[in-house]
């Protein structure tokens, strides 16, 4: 049963500063309050060599390592790089009695903050593709049924993957390992900086913090803090000396573990700000040592951690003022961003920077949403004065682009693949956008059959996630009062996975009387999450009577404002 509850919502990000629970449906990438992994859990012992290949799958993955467009590693120069990713692999001992028939890796653009989870169907024999469209390197996680495992990914750059399924599942997704080449295969140009990224490991707070945060003073958090970016800078010295890792593994695994330590010092300094304690001065001094002005800091799995933590902490909430008056939402907002540039410097100590400009990014669909097409323009190209790096610049123009359209960006389409319609430049909140051709469209539209004419509200959800129980009784007695509504309906969709007691959900549906609710398979949930892009639960939907899209990222809290304006229709 899935239960790690993350700050991490961004549909509740649109509409409040302060994020609300939800539970991730990549749950590894908290990881239980852990940032990299300094040792495995338990030390499988393995003897013999990886998985053997059949002579026709070794040959297919053959030609797939040629087709990659790059043949060699990304350099820092051109660390940006907009390009396809591919991973191949092979499974032995796949069938579809092992209960999944898809594999899920999730690329989410963390500089942006929009969801992409990816599925990729596993043929007959074990075999599959994926293909990632990539902005820059990062590590990926990808899942097999409930195992995942983390990998690290180039743009143009292809990887393949052999392994046994048995020795899968008895080493946790090879982390429970050290002789992780015994039991995984790997090939390609990225090979030997996979196998490094899993032997090479540095220290961070991890589950310590989680112990210590409400017992350690602040002089004391900061002094166990310190001690471990020394150990870390001691083994960093020497693994470079040695010459046994690539420089670009012991990168990759340092600003992990800065970039995880820099998220516990924020998540201590919240937990201590809602008790009311005062830090001293000059407690944010651990921050000036993180990489926060080097883009490749984004290649690390802590990076969502820390990016999120810093956007939303002690000295951040400063700046949030609840003004709703007449002033435009850009003039607010754009004040807002004032308060913060100097509290950036007078609280943090720190100048403009990578990181610090990657959050105005990630916060620039929410503020955009309630405003009309020339406010939101004016608000962008005031913001954009204040982000210097040109890739930033570009992705906010693309957001930009995407929500309202301009001739000199291109089509008028959004990043999520749903076509805008010709009236895109109305001044609506809600618009239709069609449904992109496919087997996940087809899945969909199927579950909306039976609701055709009406407006659709649907809520992806589980029985094992405790907000989606609680959204869901907080608006029972409204569901009931519009039970006869001949305008619209409210569907229900799950699975196995996250309703996993069968007896559980028939109890719970009947209780809150869902009268649409769809148990559907796993895969056919993943196919969801990669249709509407999201990674976690509860997640909503806004359709229309034609079956069209009015809001692939609904808010709950909307629900009666929806309402008012699906009866001025």
């Amino acid at each position: 049963m899935k239960t790690n509850c993350l700050i991490l919502q961004q549909v509740f990000f649109r509409i409040t500063s302060i994020a609300l629970p939800f539970i991730l449906l990549f749950p590894f990438l908290v990881a239980k309050g852990e940032g990299p992994t300094n040792t495995p859990s338990k030390d499988v012992s393995v003897t013999g060599a990886p998985v053997k290949v059949p002579v026709a799958v070794a040959s297919w993955m053959d030609d797939e390592l040629n087709k990659a467009s790059r043949k060699t590693l990304l350099s820092k120069d051109d660390f940006f790089t907009k390009d396809t990713a591919r991973l191949v692999g092979y499974i032995a001992g796949y069938g579809t009695d092992l209960g999944f028939a898809n594999v899920l890796l999730n690329a989410t653009n963390d500089l942006t903050n929009e969801a992409r989870p990816l599925v990729s169907s596993i043929d007959s024999i074990g075999r599959f593709t994926c293909s990632i469209p990539m902005n820059h390197p990062s590590m990926v996680t990808i899942s097999f049924g409930e195992k995942f495992m983390p990998i690290y990914l180039e743009p143009g750059q292809t990887l393949a993957m052999s392994f046994g399924w048995k020795d899968c599942v008895r080493t946790n997704c090879f982390r429970d390992v050290k002789e992780v080449d015994r039991v995984l295969l790997l090939q390609g140009p990225l090979a030997r900086l996979n196998y490094e990224l899993k032997e090479f490991q540095l220290k961070t707070m991890g589950y310590r913090h989680y112990w210590i945060k409400d017992r350690y003073s602040p002089e004391e958090y900061l002094s166990a803090m310190d001690s471990i970016f020394d150990e870390n800078n001691a083994r960093v010295k020497e693994a470079l000396a040695s010459g046994k890792y690539l420089e670009k593994t012991i990168e990759i695994r340092n600003n992990e573990a800065l970039m995880a330590n820099g998220h516990y010092l924020l998540d201590y300094a919240s937990q201590r700000d809602t008790k009311g304690i005062t830090l001293p001065r000059g407690f944010y001094h651990s921050l000036e040592q993180l990489p926060l002005n080097d883009p490749s800091c984004i290649v690390s799995s802590s990076f969502k951690m820390f990016i999120n933590r810093f956007e939303l902490n002690p000295v951040v909430l400063k700046a949030h003022r609840v003004e709703y008056g007449e002033s435009p939402r850009s003039k607010k907002y754009l004040e807002e961003w004032i308060r913060k540039d100097s509290l950036l410097k007078s609280d943090f100590n720190l100048s403009n920077n990578f990181c610090y400009e990657v959050t105005k990014i990630r916060k620039l669909s929410s503020e955009l949403e309630f405003m009309q097409k020339r406010e939101a323009y004016d608000y962008f190209y005031a913001l954009q004065a204040g982000i210097k790096h040109p890739f930033l610049k570009q992705e906010g123009f693309r957001i930009l682009a995407s929500l309202f359209g301009n001739d000199n960006l291109g089509d008028k389409n959004t990043d999520g693949g749903f076509s805008l319609p010709e009236n895109a430049d109305e001044e609506s909140r809600w618009l239709p956008r069609s449904l992109p051709e496919g087997l996940d469209a087809d899945i969909f539209s199927k579950l909306m059959a039976g609701h055709k004419g009406k407006y659709v509200f649907v809520d992806f959800w589980g029985t094992s996630c405790g907000p989606c129980r609680g959204d869901i009784n907080s608006s029972k007695e409204m569901r009931e009062q519009c039970a006869d509504s001949p305008d619209f309906d409210f569907v229900f969709v799950t699975c196995k996975d996250w309703s996993p007691n069968k007896k559980v959900y028939d109890d719970y549906v009947k209780e809150q009387n869902l009268k649409h609710s769809y148990f559907i398979s796993d895969d056919d949930f993943k196919s969801m999450m990669q249709l509407f892009r999201f990674t976690g639960i509860p997640h909503y939907v806004f359709i229309d009577p034609d079956g069209n899209v009015l809001d692939a990222n609904f808010i709950r809290l909307d629900f009666e404002e929806a309402i008012k304006w699906i009866q001025e229709q």
